[in-house]
């Protein structure tokens, strides 16, 4: 099974490494060390790499650190933490630019560090779960599925106006909207404009023709003190003086002619009399076209639009509503399914945590917890909802994984959970691991390690020869001084130098001829175990 592999580590100026580069490989390697050589601070690179806070101890600014993983499907993938010039701590993604969050989120599917600091895995309910349904092969595809489904049904229902009350209210008003506009009735989206045009132009013909007729009636009306009447009067006052020459006839003509021009005026003020019901009908009319434009925002070609926007709508809900009782029944079907299927998916993963927490309890005295108590609590109607608990030493209560594991115990346990948790196809890695325990407690953890190693790239930071024995690569981070300043070198070791540096982990020295004997049937005995 493709599986994804920490194939380079690279650091530069973190603490008293100046600069360090790890070759590796698949199977176990090690990383040993005399105590504050500085074997945690490539770990610390490691995390750093991977999206942990900034935990640097540079000296001068130019931190540097980068993994190169092949993924399951193998592709390279570079992760690199770095400081700018401006002192802070960029991060990049196959040499791009990208977030924290990014790094978080892609390294977690290829590596799993546990040490001095509580497990990404523990602290996740959802890798707890993923443990649980990997080791008892728990398949939730038909949960999921019906769980989709309910969840369409009811995204529809919600749609639809989600109470069938809803959906009736919704009907009577989009009709009383519609029956509005039909009883108004628009002849077009211009007729708001055109009556008001109208209604304006005969308005003012109706005013013109009553000031045509007054007009008439001053000149030769029927009331007193006309014009005609007056200038006729005027006329009778001077009667046929002979001195007066023609003007009697000039006043006489000047009568005929108001006389005339009053008939004219009448002629035309009568054939532009407007009847007052159509002046009326118009202003009714402009008054139900605005309030029709009030109703549905903007002009009277808007509501012509959203008329139509509204019919389509009411005929869905008509629609929807004599399919709301199907639909019920569907949801409550649907309903039926997902319980079902919750029901029989939280039975499997109860009994996928009984046999994984029987498995691991199994392990604990491998791995040098042997009074701790580990127990798996599923709950949830689907069982998604699980907690580890654990109790490294008896008179306590079991509590939370997190809370209660020191980093020691918390690698070991690790360990014991990745012995049963199938083939993860993650690069393991283990800091301290062997922290307060030797002998043959030690080599069983080491047995455990090369056992896992087998399924996954395992690498392991240790103290104990009889782990570092048992790997297939060896690194030793070695600190030197000069007096004035410290300097932390990293580097393979092979054949003699190999013997020599387990030699020291067994009696502090590499010149001790028993424990070279020692330290060369260790490696034998590794390779024969193999």
């Amino acid at each position: 099974m493709p599986r994804a592999t920490l194939v380079e580590l690279n650091v530069s100026q973190l603490g008293p490494i100046g600069n360090a580069q790890l070759l590796l490989t698949d199977g176990l390697t090690v990383i040993t060390g005399e105590t504050g050589a500085g074997k945690t601070l490539l770990i610390g690179a490691l995390q750093l790499c991977t999206g942990a806070s900034d935990a640097r101890n540079s000296s001068d600014g130019d931190l540097r650190a980068s993994t190169l993983f092949v993924d399951d499907e193998k592709r390279e993938v570079l992760l690199t933490r770095e400081v700018t010039d401006g002192g802070r701590l960029r991060s990049l993604l196959n040499g791009a630019t990208a977030s924290v969050e990014q790094l978080r989120e892609i390294s977690r599917s290829l590596v799993e560090i546990h040490g001095q600091h509580d497990s990404l895995r523990l602290r996740n309910k959802a890798e707890l779960l993923a443990l649980i349904d990997r080791s008892g092969s728990c398949n939730s595809y038909e949960f999921d599925g019906a769980t989709k489904r309910l969840r369409q049904l009811l995204n529809q229902r919600e749609s639809v106006g989600g109470t069938e009350d809803d959906l009736r209210r919704r009907i009577e008003f989009l009709s009383f909207q519609i029956d509005e506009f039909n009883r108004i009735k628009p002849t077009s989206p211009q007729e708001l404009s055109e009556s008001i045009l109208r209604l304006e132009t005969i308005t003012e013909i109706s005013k013109m023709s009553e000031s045509l007729l007054r007009a008439a009636d001053l000149l030769d009306g029927d009331d007193d003190g006309n014009a005609a009447q007056t200038t006729s009067a005027a006329l009778q006052l001077l009667g046929r003086a002979a001195h007066l020459g023609d003007l009697p006839q000039r006043i006489n003509g000047a009568v005929e002619e108001l006389r005339s021009v009053a008939q004219d005026l009448r002629r035309i003020g009568d054939s532009g009399e407007v009847d007052s019901s159509e002046i009326d009908r118009l202003n009714q009319r402009v008054g139900e076209l605005r309030n029709l434009n009030r109703r549905f925002g903007g002009d009277l070609s808007d509501a012509f639009v959203a008329i139509e926007a509204l019919k389509i709508e009411l005929a869905g809900a008509e629609e929807s509503l004599r399919n709301f009782a199907n639909l019920d029944e569907l949801v409550v079907a649907a309903q039926d399914e997902v319980d079902r299927e919750s029901a029989l998916l939280k039975s499997q993963r109860q009994l996928a945590a009984a046999e994984f927490s029987q498995g691991v309890q199994k392990e604990l005295t491998r791995v040098a917890l042997p009074h701790a108590l580990f127990d798996v609590e599923v709950n949830g109607s689907d069982g998604s909802d699980v907690t580890f608990w654990f109790r490294p030493n008896p008179g306590h209560n079991p509590s939370p994984i997190h809370q209660v594991a020191s980093g020691g115990e918390l690698s070991r346990l690790m360990l014991a959970i990745a012995l049963n948790s199938g083939s993860p196809d993650s690069c393991a890695i283990f800091d301290e691991i062997d922290a307060g325990i030797g002998g043959g407690v030690a080599q069983s953890i080491g047995s455990c390690l090369q056992e896992l190693a087998r399924r996954q790239q395992v690498i392991v930071v240790t103290h104990l020869a009889s782990v570092a024995a048992v790997a297939t690569r060896h690194w030793v981070v070695e600190k030197s001084s000069d007096g004035d300043s410290t300097t932390t070198t990293v580097r393979r070791v092979e054949g003699d130098e190999r013997v020599s540096e387990i030699a020291r982990m067994l009696a502090g020295s590499a010149d001790n001829t028993e424990s070279l004997a020692l330290a060369r049937r260790l490696l034998e005995d590794a390779i024969l175990n193999r």
